[in-house]
């Protein structure tokens, strides 16, 4: 991660070296000699001053695979993605980088922001659930062997009564178990452990008023658990891996994403199956409603970012950029734009337009 001028004699001039981060993959002089733009391969971009050899960083991405993403919930300003190695807060006024949050070696595969925002939860490789201070990115709190395997999932677990002191989270790990901690300031505690999936568990969310949560999983199966009893209300049954699942904003219905290319819509009363419309030319891998249920967004392993009119099943426009699988779309709190993220990296911002403004 180091650059040199040398001397005629291809000697490192010593005092004309930069130490940058990551491992230099190119360089290229500015026209009037007296920079150069040098990238690496933590995906660091930097600005080198000839003469005094200063760096400096430019633009910055993430290096690897970017598994989740989201917003505060009052705030269409920031937003907040999961990958390896590291979580990064963002500006989604100016596209910089706000504060990175690095833990080595490990992957973070989802995260979370509490209602006050004053915690970005996540989720990691090594079983671990870790809390952090968005301000500062210092550990708010870890909970330990949260799962025997790789924490894959989790939801800010919303109910009556919790506040920034006291509140509930529930976790999906890839042993298959789902489970609710009752979180406060000095302790986190485990309320409940249910074991019904044999499979990975792909994705996870909660209802609006915190007493239930669906959990989507490779086994083929999406549960709908009671969280205040521990126990299963219904379940959907489908022969493929579901990647994705959401509740409609009246909770009347369920829409899944899975790897046969199709988007379920599933009665919430009994969990029986409405209808299937085709998603793309690959799984569907995310899923994200709009907020009056409307519209929904929808991402893809075949690159694509497409817009669907709920009640009709049509597909309205397409978004391409990504040369990656989409991991995860989400709509800003103002209901505007869309974020997606992708295997390659990319972060990529869409205005949303519906029909109604063309």
């Amino acid at each position: 991660g180091t650059v040199h001028i040398l001397n005629p004699k291809l000697q490192p001039i010593p005092t004309h070296a930069a130490k940058l981060h990551g491992a230099v993959t190119s360089i290229a002089l500015h026209p009037d000699g007296k920079s150069f733009m040098a990238g690496t391969g933590l995906s660091q971009r930097y600005s080198v001053d000839v003469s005094t050899f200063t760096p400096e960083l430019r633009e910055t991405c993430h290096f690897g695979e970017i598994h989740d993403v989201k917003f505060p919930q009052k705030s269409s300003e920031i937003f907040v993605t999961a990958s390896e190695q590291d979580i990064r807060v963002w500006s989604a006024v100016y596209n910089t980088e706000l504060l990175r949050i690095n833990v080595p070696n490990l992957t973070c595969y989802a995260i979370d922001i509490t209602p006050s925002g004053g915690s970005i939860v996540s989720a990691w490789s090594d079983g671990k659930i870790r809390s952090f201070f968005p301000e500062s990115g210092k550990l708010q709190f870890m909970i330990p062997d949260a799962h025997n395997d790789a924490v894959s999932s989790l939801a800010i677990n919303n109910r009556d009564g919790d506040n920034e002191s006291l509140w509930h989270l529930v976790s999906g790990g890839k042993d298959g178990r789902v489970r609710v901690w009752k979180i406060n300031s000095k302790h986190q505690t485990m309320v409940h452990s249910m074991k019904e999936h044999r499979g990975a568990i792909n994705a996870l969310v909660c209802n609006r008023d915190g007493s239930q949560a669906i959990s989507a999983s490779s086994d083929g199966s999406c549960i709908v658990w009671d969280l205040q009893k521990g126990v299963r209300i219904h379940a959907l049954y489908d022969a493929t891996v579901f990647h994705t699942v959401c509740y409609h904003p009246d909770e009347s219905q369920y829409i899944t994403g899975s790897a046969n290319n199709k988007i379920g819509f599933w009665d919430a009363y009994d969990g029986s199956p409405i209808r299937f419309i085709p998603g793309g030319g690959s799984d569907v891998t995310s899923l994200d409603i709009q907020s009056e249920g409307t519209y929904f967004v929808s991402g893809s392993a075949d690159k694509n970012v497409n817009v669907w009119h709920y009640d009709n099943g049509e597909m309205i426009s397409t978004g391409q950029g990504h040369s990656g699988r989409i991991s995860t779309v989400a709509h800003s709190p103002d209901q505007n734009s869309v974020i997606s993220v992708g295997s390659e990296g990319g972060i990529f911002i869409w205005n949303l337009i519906t029909p109604q403004e063309l």
